[in-house]
């Protein structure tokens, strides 16, 4: 479900109950479902009739979550990589300008200056003058943390886990703010949690199961709803 968006709960006659990945088989009905699906994994492909298998959803739309969580992949990657390149600019803040013949005697100056000499000596034959350019890259690292911190909040509370709402503004926060918060986050979980939960019961009506699901939380206050409660809404 995470890297394709669906898949297909099978019983087969020789491996038994199977959960595949799932591609339709056959043509559309009134309601453009497959009338057929073809069930494949390593060395397995079997079609079977909508009948006689349970077609499962990560979502109402059967897009695979991994396909976002690259995106903030992606994201992170680029913060913390301009995180990397800011740090590096504090510690060369100077560009050097000078002439050939000059180079290897203004490279030497340079190491002693990164070394911390507290007196630099050079040769009279020094005579030819050279620049020096202050590039005075500001110190952004520490607002760029603060970006990658939101972002990673919001891949999170995209896959419905809740993260603390203080870091969004730094007064206190109302009542009315926080259950606002802890709704949508809800509501996102809720959207793959009922696709889910609608499977178990096709499963369990189909093949005489009893298998569930339910959010991996321990707070009575993010307790699963009913499907008939949550459609509406989601």
């Amino acid at each position: 479900l995470f890297h394709y968006g669906d898949a297909v709960f099978i019983d087969d006659e020789n491996l038994g109950f199977l959960n595949l990945k799932v591609t339709p088989a056959s043509t559309l009905n009134v309601y453009n479902e497959a009338t057929q699906y073809t069930a494949f994994s390593t060395g397995y492909t079997k079609i079977f009739p909508a009948s006689e298998c349970v077609y499962i959803r990560n979502n109402y739309m059967s897009k695979s979550t991994e396909s976002t969580i690259l995106i903030y992949a992606e994201r992170l990657a680029e913060i913390q990589m301009s995180i990397n390149v800011n740090i590096n600019a504090q510690k060369t803040p100077v560009i050097i300008r000078c002439d050939k013949n000059s180079e290897f005697t203004v490279k030497q100056m340079y190491n002693q200056y990164e070394e911390n000499a507290h007196k630099i000596y050079v040769s009279k034959s020094l005579e030819n003058p050279f620049d020096v350019v202050k590039t005075d890259a500001p110190f952004v690292a520490d607002k760029l943390r603060d970006e990658k911190r939101a972002m990673w909040n919001e891949a999170l509370e995209f896959l419905g886990i809740n993260t603390n709402p203080s870091d969004k503004k730094k007064e206190r926060l109302i009542v009315s703010e926080v259950d606002s918060n802890n709704e949508q986050i809800d509501i996102q979980a809720h959207t793959m949690l009922l696709c889910r939960q609608k499977a178990c019961d096709d499963i369990n009506k189909m093949f005489g199961l009893n298998v569930s699901v339910s959010r991996r939380v321990d707070n009575e206050a993010t307790a699963t709803p009913d499907i008939e409660e949550m459609e509406g809404v989601v």
